[in-house]
C-alpha cells in the first residue's frame, strides 16, 4: 500500500511540473498556485494514508495477539473447570469415607471428657467391655 501511495504522489507531482513552466516573470499565475496547492494537499493525504495503514497494521497485529490470548484463556478455564470437578468428586467421595468410619456414642453427655477425649474414651470403653 505505501508503494502505491508513493506512486501516486510521484504521478501527480510529474504531472504537475509539466503543466507549470518556469516562468521568468517572477508572479505566478492563479493556475500554477491551485496546482500547487493541490499538490500540496495531495501529499497531505498521501502521508496520512500512510500514517493510517501503519496503524491499523498496528492494531491488526494488537486484535490478533488479543484474540490468541483470549483462546489459550479459553482452554485454560476449560482445562480448570474439569479439574475444579474432578477435585469436588474425590472431596466428597472423602467426606463421604471420613464419615463412614466414625464411631458413635449415643447416651454420653457432652463436656464430661475433660481435655483430652482419647483417653476418656478409652477408660470409659475399659469400663464397658472388660477383657
Amino acid at each position: 500500500m505505501h508503494s502505491q501511495y508513493r506512486l501516486w504522489d510521484a504521478t501527480i507531482n510529474a504531472q504537475l511540473n509539466q503543466r507549470i513552466p518556469n516562468g521568468n516573470t517572477g508572479r505566478k499565475s492563479p493556475s500554477q498556485n491551485g496546482y500547487k496547492t493541490a499538490a500540496m494537499t495531495v501529499r497531505k493525504v498521501a502521508k496520512s494514508c500512510t500514517e493510517i495503514e501503519t496503524k491499523l497494521g498496528t492494531m491488526e497485529e494488537r486484535i490478533v495477539a488479543v484474540e490468541e490470548d483470549v483462546d489459550s484463556l479459553k482452554q485454560q478455564n476449560v482445562m480448570q473447570e474439569s479439574q475444579m470437578t474432578d477435585v469436588m468428586w474425590k472431596l466428597e467421595d472423602l467426606e463421604n469415607r471420613y464419615r463412614r468410619n466414625n464411631l458413635r456414642f449415643l447416651g454420653i453427655e457432652e463436656g464430661l471428657e475433660g481435655n483430652d477425649i482419647r483417653d476418656y474414651m478409652i477408660k470409659l470403653l475399659q469400663k464397658a467391655f472388660p477383657n
